[in-house]
């Protein structure tokens, strides 16, 4: 066999490896003979992986010149991005079919034909200079690849093993190589024992370089079904309807956070059906008691007690991923209502005046139901209705349980609005009962002449629980509304519980009024409504008897 090096290219390698300089020892001229490329691969993964890029150096062509003798290069990447763990030899190596046979076998793996060496402080950690790292790649000189084999490589490669930072964002992050200096291994010429004979004459390589890049990509990842994580729900009656999702503290606490999210079914504004989402975080526990959470969803009307309402608990980790979710529970206020009605219910009084609160609440919501669907025949809630899919189906057999006594007066106001008499006419203040999202006051404010940035409006009225619930908004938080403002805060068991609303302008009082629900549907005008307006009294009146004498008491 020939020996492939001289000893000034075992010098080269030498000074090399010890990375004092870039290969300007290689060779004893700047000049270019043969032609090359590094190929830098693409490559992507999500935020906290690790990903391996690959650098191809290959031979193209050489004129008198044969092989890769060494390479030095700096390969730069965004150290805020990315941190480099590992650079090695690549798996691929290809030898000059001229220049004998594979040393050590063909068993011999292509990393220990070649090595790859860096830039290291302490010998084993990569040092980072200036955002990028110093390769020196070239053939191995070991007892399995002896320093007189005729191989002669034509292409190596270089790994580079990255992990992504968490937090990472989600772009492209280029891998470039510069700075670079290939050598080729000398002029050869063919001897009469058919090897090779290399002159001292090596030289550079003209590389082409085409740089690759880590393209880092939203962490998609399905979170896992977990069927041990509960999700209890009640029914809720407040200003709204609505359900409460109970959750155990002690199978939570372990997350750094997690939300329930509500999907419900609406109907809209031509009384056919939407959907709404919302999210119920794990921050806005309406109340704690024996251990469980409990998480308020409101906002179904009092004739959507059919319409389907789903939620699922969603686990995040520290980063806000979601990585696990609880079974989906999906049912309608009136399936909640019928698991809590038995026929063993009617034995005991309190259950007999929850069973009241019960029946009255669907009597209320299906006559709504009814009014609604006259107003709309077109609509999906006309199709349900006249399908006979209201919302006391299943109840029939219990009806003998709920309020039969009208409750609201039949004496009606003709005079919608209540204008009180003050000392300036020009700001008026009416009201009205409106049946949607809640059973609560609309006020309409008329400004007159005035300033309307100095118009204000506040409400308060004290619960039965004993709370004062005070709000005040301005004028200009009622433009947008017709200069209508919604009070949303009455609860459905509230009903004869004295509301005060004050009009001020300027801070001066110009209008005062006092009233409740149950006096301002009295004055209801339209017929059509009075049945729906006695269930709210009825529903509000049984409901307020079950809670002072049932856990309100406790």
């Amino acid at each position: 066999m020939k020996k492939i090096f001289k000893k000034s290219l075992a010098i080269m390698v030498s000074a090399a490896i010890c990375l004092t300089a870039l290969i300007g020892c290689l060779s004893v001229s700047a000049a270019t003979r043969g032609e090359g490329t590094f190929t830098v691969g693409d490559i992507s993964g999500k935020a906290g992986a690790s990903v391996t890029v690959p650098i191809e150096l290959k031979y193209t062509s050489g004129g008198e010149g044969m092989g890769i003798a060494a390479s030095l290069f700096d390969v730069s990447f965004d150290t805020d991005a990315l941190t480099i763990t590992d650079i090695a030899a690549g798996e691929d190596a290809t030898r000059d079919p001229g220049s004998g046979g594979l040393p050590g076998g063909e068993d011999v793996p292509p990393q220990d034909i070649y090595t790859v060496e860096y830039r290291s402080m302490d010998g084993e950690t990569i040092s980072v200079v200036d955002d990028a790292v110093r390769i020196l790649a070239m053939p191995a000189y070991n007892e399995t690849v002896p320093a007189d084999s005729e191989t002669v490589l034509t292409s190596m490669t270089v790994k580079l093993t990255f992990r992504i930072k968490d937090g990472a964002a989600a772009q492209d992050y280029p891998i470039t190589v510069s700075k670079e200096q290939t050598c080729d291994y000398g002029q050869a010429t063919p001897d009469e024992f058919g090897g090779f004979t290399y002159a001292d004459d090596e030289e550079f390589i003209d590389m082409t370089i085409t740089n690759g890049k880590i393209t880092v990509v939203e962490d998609v990842t399905e979170p896992v079904l977990d069927e041990s994580l509960p999700l209890g729900r009640q029914v809720y009656v407040g200003s709204q309807f609505g359900l409460y999702y109970a959750i155990p503290q002690s199978l939570y606490s372990q997350y750094d956070n997690f939300y329930i999210e509500v999907i419900s079914e609406h109907y809209d504004e031509s009384y056919n059906i939407t959907s709404t989402t919302e999210r119920i975080y794990k921050n806005e526990i309406a109340n704690t008691i024996d251990g469980i959470d409990y998480y308020l969803y409101s906002g179904t009307t009092g004739y959507e007690m059919l319409l389907k309402i789903k939620a699922t608990v969603y686990i995040e980790d520290s980063t806000g991923k979601v990585i696990k979710y609880s079974p989906t529970k999906e049912d309608t206020l009136v399936e909640r209502v019928k698991s809590g009605v038995t026929s063993e219910v009617a034995k005991q009084d309190k259950d007999l005046k929850l069973l009241k609160v019960y029946l009255d609440m669907v009597n209320f919501a299906t006559e709504a139901e009814k009014y609604f669907a006259e107003q709309y025949p077109d609509s999906a809630l006309a199709s349900s209705v006249n399908d006979g899919k209201v919302s006391n189906v299943g109840f029939e057999s219990y009806q003998e349980y709920a309020s039969s006594e009208p409750i609201v007066a039949k004496d009606i106001n003709k005079t919608f609005y209540d204008e009180n008499n003050n000392p300036n006419q020009s700001v008026k203040l009416g009201k009205q009962v409106t049946i949607g999202a809640s059973n609560f006051i609309a006020y309409q404010i008329n400004p007159g002449d005035f300033d309307t940035s100095k118009i204000t409006l506040s409400v308060k009225y004290t619960d039965s629980y004993g709370n004062n619930l005070d709000k005040e908004v301005s004028y200009t938080d009622l433009a947008e509304t017709g200069n209508w403002f919604r009070y949303t805060d009455i609860a459905l068991y509230d009903v004869s519980k004295t509301i005060t609303a004050v009009v001020s302008y300027d801070g001066n009082t110009l209008v005062t009024n006092e009233y409740s629900i149950e006096s301002a549907a009295a004055r209801n005008s339209d017929p059509n409504t009075t049945a729906i307006f006695d269930l709210i009294m009825k529903f509000g009146y049984s409901c307020n008897d079950y809670l002072s004498s049932g856990f309100a008491s406790n």
